[in-house]
């Protein structure tokens, strides 16, 4: 069985894999591409396999409403929560993905133009490459964990489970889409500052060069998050349901005393986390290595030792970063995605949660004044 989800999981991944690992060459978007036909094949594949296991569906909504464990509950939600995302699949594709390609597009350009303006210079793929391997590796790690939450469960038929490793791993993938896309920004960002710090006439066409550069790297890190924007609030706000139902299962059973079911739900907890953080920190990344690191390089600079144009060069360069708000990536123009969001996001939940322990102690006070009550 588990050779069968790993061959699954390997030709479901091929469309998305292609735009995660190929960034030299150009890409093309087309509907009568074999990518395209695949993802066809694979939509109308889901919504067979949806409507055969319907009853397992309407069997994990009835588990919500009734009496039932932490981790039941939690993979009621997460079975439900896997239609939605199938949809935002979907809708990805059609109005997402053409943007996307077009990124990837862009972001090859900058690199090429970086490596022949500056000859002496060599962008490396040894960390890209480690992040693909790292990535990779990770994608099988959650195809492993998702094979553990549906297998032996309540709803498990190998139909169904077919249906959930196509959206559990699809869903894990847009988080690790978003931070190879920000990684390599950021990368970007790094190689053409230090080509900055080398370059030690500061001559005004190349600081010139690097402040235009520097305008494609920003606005290819903002167009990869405006295309990604329906997807990633989608997986954010799922994983943070998530992170706040298995948190307050964990302290409900620590005070029951009930480590077992403590155990089983430890793996949703950090799985959710590290989906959310992935996204968050990857941009935050960017941003920094765009924003606040190139802002200290151009204050630091000698500017005793610079023609008036370069010296205007560098406060033009200055004055943009300024003006981006320091780099700042956000999703369709609305949301800040990157620490300050996963803060904000990380104490929201927190909220809840709070309001969830004082609900279950208060139905606790009532239940046992109601069994006082009672009592003879």
């Amino acid at each position: 069985m588990f050779n069968f989800f790993c061959s699954q999981f390997l030709s479901y991944s091929v469309t998305y894999l292609v735009v995660l690992i190929q960034f030299q060459g150009w890409m093309t978007y087309s509907y009568k591409s074999f990518p395209f036909a695949y993802t066809v094949f694979v939509a109308i594949t889901q919504i067979v396999l949806t409507v055969w296991n319907w009853e397992h569906l309407m069997s994990a909504l009835n588990k919500l409403s009734q009496s039932a464990t932490y981790e039941t509950i939690l993979l009621s939600s997460l079975v439900l929560v896997q239609v939605p995302s199938f949809l935002v699949g979907i809708y990805s594709w059609f109005f997402e993905v053409p943007s996307i390609v077009k990124c990837y597009n862009m972001s090859a350009a900058i690199e090429k133009r970086i490596l022949d303006l500056f000859s002496t210079s060599s962008i490396t793929t040894r960390m890209m490459n480690f992040w693909t391997a790292l990535f990779g590796l990770d994608l099988v790690i959650s195809m492993v964990f998702g094979s553990f939450i549906i297998y032996g469960s309540f709803l498990y038929t190998h139909s169904f489970a077919i249906l959930f490793m196509f959206n559990f791993t699809r869903s894990h993938l847009a988080s690790l889409h978003s931070c190879y896309v920000f990684t390599f920004s950021r990368d970007l960002a790094r190689k053409l500052r230090e080509i900055m710090i080398k370059n030690e006439e500061f001559q005004h066409h190349k600081l010139k060069i690097c402040h235009n550069l520097w305008m494609e790297i920003w606005s290819v890190s903002q167009g990869h998050a405006s295309s990604l924007a329906i997807t990633l609030l989608v997986q954010i706000m799922s994983n943070l349901l998530f992170f706040i139902t298995s948190s307050y299962g964990m302290i409900v059973l620590i005070k029951v005393g009930d480590i077992q079911q403590i155990i089983e739900l430890i793996p949703y907890f950090f799985f959710a986390i590290f989906n959310v953080v992935l996204i968050c920190e990857s941009a935050q990344h960017a941003q920094d290595e765009l924003g606040d690191t190139f802002l200290r390089t151009l204050m630091g600079m000698d500017k005793h030792s610079m023609s008036h144009e370069s010296i205007e060069e560098v406060n033009n360069f200055m004055n943009t970063i300024a003006y981006t708000d320091k780099a700042k990536i956000t999703l369709k123009n609305y949301i800040n995605i990157g620490r300050p969001l996963l803060v904000t996001l990380l104490s929201t939940s927190v909220t809840y949660l709070v309001v969830l322990l004082q609900f279950h102690s208060s139905a606790i006070d009532v239940q046992m004044s109601s069994d006082n009550t009672t009592a003879p």
